[in-house]
């Protein structure tokens, strides 16, 4: 599969979404430090819109993270 384009995922730490496609084929890929997310749109047109929009269809940053400090609040 090749890649189109890849962009960092604004406001997740460490995570880049990607566009793919093969022939007919599309992709959109979100890598963050927990693993990989992927999407099968089914149009070209869909695929460009996974992959602009800022909220990336529902994708859910998992925070690993442990920190027990005060929130700020």
């Amino acid at each position: 599969m090749t890649e189109l384009a890849t962009r960092p995922l604004l406001g997740y730490p460490d995570t880049t979404i990607s566009l793919h496609i093969e022939e007919r084929d599309y992709r959109v890929r979100i890598s963050d430090p927990v693993g990989i997310t992927e999407w099968v749109p089914t149009t070209k047109y869909e695929a460009k819109e996974m992959y602009f929009h800022p909220f990336v269809y529902g994708y859910t940053f998992n925070n690993e993270s442990t920190y027990e400090g005060e929130d700020g609040a």
